[in-house]
C-alpha cells in the first residue's frame, strides 16, 4: 500500500506542476487566436483594392503574428513534446502493471490489500491521465485552425502572407 500511495502522490505532484505550464500554454494560444481573429475582422472590413490601407490594417498585423507564433513554439513546444513522451512512458508502465496480474496480486498479498487493488488503481490512473496530452493539443489545434481560416479570408491576404516562407510554415502548423 505504501508504494501505491507514493505512486499516487508522485502522479499528483507531476500533474500539479503540469497544470501551471498547461494554463500558460492555453493563455498563449488564446492570445494567438485573438490576434488572428483581429486580423480576420480587419481583412473582412478593409477594401483590398486600397493598397495602403490594406497594408497598414491587414498585412502588417498579419505578418506581426510571426512573433506570437515563434513565442508559442519556443516557449511550449519542447514541454509539449516532453509531456507526450512522459505520458506514453507512464501509460506503458501502468498498462504493464494492469496486465501483469502475477506481480500485482503478489504486491497486494505482500501489502495485505485485497486482490486487484493495484490493478484497480492503475486502471483509474490510466483513465484519468491518458487523455491529458490530447486535451493539451486541442488548444494548439484550435490556434492552427484559426491561422488556416486567416489564409482563407481574402485572396489578397493569402497572396501577401504566402510571400513569406515563415508564414507558409505557420499555416501548415510547422512553425520554424
Amino acid at each position: 500500500m505504501f508504494q501505491l500511495v507514493c505512486a499516487v502522490i508522485a502522479s499528483l505532484l507531476f500533474n500539479t506542476n503540469l497544470l501551471g505550464w498547461w494554463m500558460g500554454l492555453r493563455q498563449a494560444a488564446a492570445l494567438g487566436r485573438t490576434a488572428i481573429e483581429k486580423v480576420i475582422v480587419a481583412a473582412n472590413s478593409t477594401d483590398p483594392t486600397n493598397e495602403k490601407e490594406w497594408h497598414e490594417q491587414v498585412a502588417k498585423p498579419a505578418l506581426a503574428l510571426e512573433k506570437t507564433f515563434k513565442l508559442l513554439t519556443s516557449g511550449w513546444s519542447s514541454g509539449l513534446a516532453a509531456y507526450f513522451a512522459s505520458s506514453a512512458t507512464a501509460f506503458a508502465g501502468r498498462f504493464s502493471m494492469v496486465v501483469n496480474t502475477v506481480y500485482t496480486h503478489g504486491v497486494d498479498r505482500a501489502n495485505g490489500d485485497p486482490i486487484n487493488t493495484q490493478r484497480d488503481v492503475f486502471n483509474r490512473l490510466m483513465c484519468f491521465v491518458t487523455p491529458i496530452p490530447f486535451l493539451i493539443a486541442l488548444d494548439l489545434a484550435s490556434t492552427s485552425s484559426k491561422a488556416d481560416a486567416l489564409l482563407d479570408t481574402r485572396p489578397g491576404l493569402s497572396t501577401d502572407l504566402a510571400a513569406t516562407n515563415t508564414w507558409r510554415g505557420w499555416s501548415l502548423g510547422c512553425g520554424r
